[in-house]
């Protein structure tokens, strides 16, 4: 038990973020703590401080939830990177080939870590900062303009990297189920050992679900710009569907991908354990006499062996993968509450 808890404690960093995240832990001995000093800390005190030189309101509801989320987003991404790790140090008994396992756990923690995200990071960053500056802060003086355009290029960078990490999580089971993975069809979890795949299936919908924090601040620079227009209401039907689409794909693809890998191994095992029982029966009505220690044994077979294997599920999930599938859709509605609340 100790050394699942600390499972991913002695990584590595090698993104600067989390690097800083975990330097910062150290002295602060919290993770959330540390996560609120990096960025959100001297963004607030800095817009507080210009907000009462200036008078101006900088800080609408749809700025404050937005930069609630940087609040916590170095935090996420280092526990995204913990997932990961341990992931592969709870499964590590499931793969076959123990130098497989090693250099697909290595190349997982270098995936998530590497520098692509700055290829979409980049100009995503500078194009949103860009239309949150025209939209909701070009009015407002040089300063707070300064201000602002640095927060949200540093906010949208970051949603970079998050954005990164939710698609390793959703890809990593591409390539753990194209691995030598270990199938045990009368394992007690009903799916071959492996139902914890999907426990970590949701996690990357329970990581892309803080982004709903940024949607009244979207909402906010629709609402500027198109002055009460249709276009308005399709935008905002557009970001509310997309992210709900998105957060059942974070979900249904590794699912998906896992129930690949089960199905060919499930039916294989159920057809030659069918066979095998036909054959039995058929030897079973050969003989002239009745025979009861074979007849006894079809029937241990068929309700010791063969029905277990009709028990084997189709899909990764329980009650309790399923109930965090439905949390993940806290935070939004959430935000869609208190915006309502809030007008």
């Amino acid at each position: 038990m100790r050394q699942k808890a600390n499972a991913g404690d002695d990584l590595e960093p090698k993104l600067w973020i989390i690097k800083w995240q975990a330097f910062l832990s150290k002295p602060l001995h919290s993770d959330l703590l540390a996560s609120m000093f990096m960025f959100y800390l001297p963004i607030m005190i800095t817009g507080c401080l210009f907000q009462a030189q200036y008078q101006y309101r900088i800080f609408s509801n749809g700025v404050l939830l937005a930069l609630l989320w940087i609040a916590i987003a170095p935090l996420l991404i280092h526990d995204a990177l913990k997932s990961i790790s341990s992931f592969f140090t709870e499964h590590k008994h499931v793969f076959r080939n123990p130098e497989e396992w090693s250099t697909l756990h290595a190349h997982e923690i270098e995936r998530f870590q590497s520098s692509r995200y700055m290829l979409f990071g980049l100009p995503w960053a500078i194009a949103t900062s860009v239309a949150v500056l025209y939209s909701i802060f070009r009015t407002a003086p040089l300063p707070i303009q300064v201000w602002a355009a640095v927060s949200f290029f540093l906010l949208f960078f970051l949603s970079s990297i998050g954005f990164y990490g939710v698609y390793v999580l959703i890809t990593l089971f591409q390539n753990v189920c194209a691995a030598d993975v270990l199938f045990d069809p009368f394992h007690p979890d009903k799916f071959g050992g492996i139902s914890d795949f999907g426990r970590f299936a949701v996690r990357g919908t329970l990581y892309f679900s803080s982004g709903a924090l940024v949607f009244p601040l979207a909402f906010e620079a629709i609402a500027a710009v198109s002055n009460g227009s249709d276009p308005l209401l399709m935008g905002i039907y557009f970001l509310v569907g997309f992210f709900i689409f998105a957060l059942f794909a974070c979900f249904l693809i590794p699912v998906f991908q896992i129930k690949k890998l089960v199905d060919p191994e499930k039916d294989r095992i159920i057809v030659a354990s069918w066979a095998e029982l036909n054959r039995m029966i058929a030897a079973f009505r050969e003989k002239d006499t009745l025979d009861l220690k074979q007849g006894a044994d079809i029937l241990l077979y068929y309700y010791f062996h063969h029905m277990k294997l009709l028990e084997i599920k189709d899909y990764p999930w329980d009650f309790r993968v399923l109930l965090e599938f439905g949390l993940s859709f806290a935070v939004p509605i959430g935000v869609a509450i208190l915006q309502i609340i809030l007008g």
